[in-house]
């Protein structure tokens, strides 16, 4: 009887690709992609309240080339703060500044509009949080766990509630969905299947990422690890490169076209300047991966003074953070867990533009390390679904090991979640509302730079800021009487132009103008060293001068104030009227003149107004000076019998 012989398997080509995982089964793919979505939008439902804060009102509210698509070339050839303040930033944001050119025709002043464009991108970008975890192989529940933690985790809260963080919400949204696109259209292709749909997601994606915050050009470089990791550098080079020539080539483009319009419009604007400080990235990077925790309550980042960075306890925390992040990168490499390995790569990638440069553009000082909310909420995507590859494992391993059923795992694991969502819906409103007005903010920002800083650590620029949010404060809640109160000891401990300019502020809105004229002359020779309020100083420094009789010299501060937008030509009428109603008839008649100036000489009834005010005032003189000004000029029968009145009192025929 003959021996069968053993078939042998035959061996798999080197070339030839491992079969990814493919993504779990579904059911109810509405549920999957609608429940994180829902629950962002109930999360954020105050915003429609909300107003215009921070940067969002130069940038908007103020910026008079925001308000018409006649500037819709001028606005993307431009850098991000080009806007009628006059400022400059090293900053290419076209999809943001677009979007705002087209949101002002749909919502004008309303800034719950805004708003709600947020909360609508941060919805969309939770919904591809479910769609990239199911591409990497995650179970329906897991996937829809971490588009739920990603909607709404504490860290979300402050990019998503401000409209000024409008870049890092599409960026980071566009980001995730570049992404997952890309997972399955690199999937299909190494398949053979057809995907140009996915091709053309993956592109738009990547370009709106782009266009939205520099830090997108991490994206490409993300793109090119995960595809080392999952071994595509073996492939045919036609194959490896047409997964990854999209990326790169929109971020290079991305890259040249930025340098150039920014070094047109100044030279040296687009340069980047990178220090290398071990301890700022070790610091930056253990903090922001601690607060990544997914059941999170509230979040915890602040700046972080140097010495404190220094301290024990905060090396501590630091190493152990940093010594747990490498320990795991190690384990997922020992056991080929790439897309785990592709996520911790991401992560780092997405803080790595706001821990390497020597300049950020906040509001800090040397002795400290900035951090944000906003800048880890690009990294908050890959951190969550990280976290949920442990959970998954975790899972087994008590099923392996203890014969803990994971069903039961998994029911505890949801009415956890469950409860964690309930709580973090419940505090919502209260949870947002710091960041819904200019007072609320500043309430804020004195607790997360300046309460939550231990006082060992606070440096006089902690104390100095805590003295202006005071003032601001002050200024605000319309209360000159206490800027007054306040001021000069603050002057006192910290001589700095804002101080003056809160300062003068008051003294305009109690009239004192003799002593107001002094501050005014010296803000206007040395403003605040931030050009967003160089409008607001020029108002109020033009209305002081032309209060004292300085007309000349106040209305190139004036005409400066409308440019900037801090003023409009109609609110020189108001202050006219308010002037005539309070007696001050020769301060009407200023201010009468400065609005026909202002208005491009077109409404000479200002220039009849002036004079009627001077004869009444018995500045006669001045009166006829007036009414020369309106000979050949076309007025209304009644403005010319008005005129014909005053000159006849004034002695001019």
């Amino acid at each position: 009887m003959k021996k069968r012989r053993k078939k042998r398997a035959r061996p798999v080509p080197a070339s030839a690709p491992a079969a990814p995982a493919k993504p779990a089964a579904t059911r109810h793919p509405l549920l999957l992609f609608a429940l994180a979505p829902v629950l962002a939008v109930l999360a954020f439902r105050s915003v429609s309240a909300f107003e215009f804060v921070g940067d969002a009102r130069f940038l908007i509210v103020d910026n008079r080339f925001a308000h018409s698509l006649e500037h819709l070339s001028a606005t993307l050839s431009h850098d991000y703060f080009w806007s009628s303040s006059g400022n400059i930033i090293p900053y290419w944001r076209p999809v943001t500044k677009l979007s705002w050119l087209f949101e002002w025709q749909l919502f004008r002043d309303w800034a719950g509009g805004y708003a709600w464009v947020n909360v609508a991108w941060h919805a969309f970008g939770s919904a591809g949080v479910a769609a990239l975890a199911l591409s990497l192989g995650r179970s329906r529940a897991l996937a829809v766990a971490s588009a739920v933690v990603y909607a709404l985790h504490p860290i979300a809260i402050e990019p998503v509630s401000l409209i000024m963080a409008r870049s890092d919400v599409v960026a980071t949204s566009a980001t995730i969905w570049a992404i997952a696109s890309w997972h399955l259209w690199r999937r299909r292709v190494l398949a053979g299947e057809p995907a140009r749909a996915l091709l053309v997601l993956h592109g738009a994606a990547t370009a709106l990422a782009l266009g939205s915050k520099e830090a997108a050009l991490g994206l490409p470089l993300s793109l090119v690890v995960w595809a080392a990791l999952e071994g595509d550098f073996a492939r045919p080079a036609r194959q490896r490169l047409r997964l990854l020539v999209p990326a790169l080539v929109l971020g290079l483009l991305y890259f040249v076209t930025r340098k150039w319009l920014l070094e047109r419009q100044a030279p040296g604007l687009s340069a980047t300047a990178i220090a290398f400080d071990p301890l700022r990235i070790a610091a930056s990077l253990g903090f922001y991966l601690r607060e990544t925790f997914p059941l999170a309550q509230s979040s915890g980042l602040r700046e972080v003074p140097v010495a404190e960075a220094r301290s024990a306890a905060f090396l501590g925390k630091t190493l152990l953070t940093l010594g747990a992040f490498v320990a795991l990168a190690t384990v997922a490499w020992r056991r080929r867990e790439m897309s785990l390995l592709a996520l911790l790569a991401w992560v780092v990638a997405a803080l790595l533009p706001v821990v390497l440069p020597k300049h950020i553009a906040v509001v800090t000082e040397a002795a400290k390390y900035p951090l944000a909310d906003r800048w880890l909420y690009n990294a908050l995507c890959p951190a969550i679904l990280a976290w949920a590859a442990l959970l998954e494992r975790a899972g087994s391993s008590l099923e392996q090991r203890y014969a803990f059923p994971r069903a039961r795992a998994a029911r505890a694991g949801s009415a956890l979640l469950g409860v964690w969502a309930l709580v973090l819906l419940w505090r919502s409103s209260p949870d947002r509302a710091g960041l819904g007005s200019d007072l609320a903010m500043l309430d804020n920002e004195d607790r997360v730079f300046y309460q939550a800083i231990p006082p060992e650590y606070r440096t006089p620029r902690d104390d100095c800021r805590h003295d202006e949010g005071l003032l601001a404060k002050a200024s605000l809640l319309k209360q000159p009487e206490r800027v007054l109160e306040l001021a000069p000891a603050a002057l006192a401990r910290c001589s700095a132009p804002e101080f003056d300019l809160y300062y003068l502020e008051a003294l305009v809105a109690l009239g004192r103008y003799d002593l107001a004229e002094p501050v005014a002359r010296r803000l206007a020779a040395k403003p605040p060293h931030d050009r967003r309020s160089h409008g607001r100083v020029a108002a109020l420094a033009g209305a002081t001068l032309l209060e004292r009789g300085h007309a000349l010299e106040a209305r190139p501060l004036i005409e400066s104030a409308v440019r900037l937008g801090a003023l409009a030509c109609p609110s020189f009428i108001g202050l006219a009227e308010a002037a005539r109603k309070q007696g001050r008839l020769a301060g009407a008649a200023t201010y009468a003149e400065t609005a026909y100036e202002c208005g491009q000489r077109r409404d000479a009834s200002l220039l009849v107004a002036a004079a009627t005010w001077l004869a009444a005032a018995g500045e006669r003189e001045r009166a006829r000076a007036v009414l020369e000004r309106t000979r050949g000029l076309a007025l209304s029968p009644d403005q010319a019998e008005q005129a014909g009145a005053v000159g006849r009192e004034v002695g001019v025929e």
